[in-house]
């Protein structure tokens, strides 16, 4: 996993998540999201999906 920045001004550093499972960007603290959207195919739980979290006008999860 690399670090990049999320878009925004004065948006947290996010992680560059790419897994069979996940991939996209999750900003600092939003990482079990990630981990979640991660395990659900493996749960059985979904097959595909995306996630996509806008908080406080920054997108902080984009899988």
């Amino acid at each position: 996993m690399s670090q990049t920045a999320v878009a925004g001004q004065g948006a947290p550093v996010a992680q560059a998540i790419d897994t069979p499972w996940a991939r996209g960007t999750v900003a600092a603290g939003f990482e079990p999201v990630a981990a979640a959207f991660a395990n659900a195919p493996r749960a059985g739980t979904a097959l595909r999906a995306a996630c996509t979290i806008i908080h406080r006008g920054e997108t902080v999860v984009d899988l």
